[in-house]
């Protein structure tokens, strides 16, 4: 956090979602907010991300919707409105980032919700709806209705999907191809990168973990080096994206 930053942590009982809230200095002038959202670890994994974008003096809500007080156990049956109340808390139309399973919540929220959102930047994409994690079942409802497929024609916001040539953990390079085609938007793939090549740059990645939810060891793929210059990159084509 940059000095003047703060932070407020958000609750499902008080306010509506599930989440920490990072907002920019007194005086920053006023910029479109950012929704990040997590993939299948659940909790608030982005929190860092967010404190970071308001640091650079974006308002930014890393969200929680899974294994968390008050939220679902797992990724079973998350409604799309929950991502739209989380969004209307920042100032729009916002600008949503997605990883891993979260990419899944974010075009879908991109494509049902086109009036709330202006950009939408995907990290190690879907390019199709998965179904629930860990357990079987479905993954996102609207309206109730379980969301078996992604509406690639009813997305208005532009879009980045950003994919590194070694994910191990699904072809998350060739479906950052079908998401580029799908809505004329942009694509990059980092050669040698595996499935973490966003977040905060700088720092260590990892090619393999012990998935928190899981409990098994699961393969990322890329080398240290490759994630972290894939890091690098994509956080400067963040920061850009915002700044358009």
């Amino acid at each position: 956090m940059g000095r003047g930053t703060t932070h407020r942590t958000l609750t499902h009982d008080k306010d509506g979602v599930t989440g920490e809230l990072y907002s920019p200095a007194a005086g920053t002038p006023s910029r479109h907010g950012v929704l990040l959202i997590g993939g299948s670890e659940g909790g608030v994994s982005t929190r860092y991300v967010a404190a970071l974008l308001a640091s650079h003096g974006y308002p930014a809500l890393a969200v929680g919707y899974f294994a968390l007080p008050g939220l679902p156990a797992t990724l079973h049956d998350i409604p799309i409105e929950y991502f739209a109340q989380a969004a209307r808390l920042l100032p729009g139309p916002v600008r949503v980032v997605g990883y891993s399973r979260g990419t899944e919540a974010a075009l879908l929220l991109s494509a049902l919700y086109s009036d709330l959102v202006d950009e939408t930047m995907v990290c190690a994409p879907a390019d199709r709806v998965w179904g629930a994690f860990p357990t079987p079942g479905n993954a996102w409802t609207f309206h109730g209705k379980p969301q078996t497929r992604i509406p690639f024609a009813a997305i208005r916001a532009r879009t980045l999907a950003v994919a590194g040539s070694d994910d191990r953990l699904w072809p998350s390079a060739a479906a950052a191809d079908t998401i580029k085609r799908r809505t004329s938007g942009d694509a990059i793939v980092f050669p040698g990168a595996g499935h973490e090549v966003c977040g905060v740059p700088y720092l260590a990645t990892s090619s393999a973990l012990v998935h928190p939810v899981a409990g098994v060891l699961i393969e990322l793929g890329g080398t240290p080096q490759a994630n972290e210059a894939a890091r690098r990159d994509s956080w400067r084509r963040l920061l850009s994206l915002l700044r358009r």
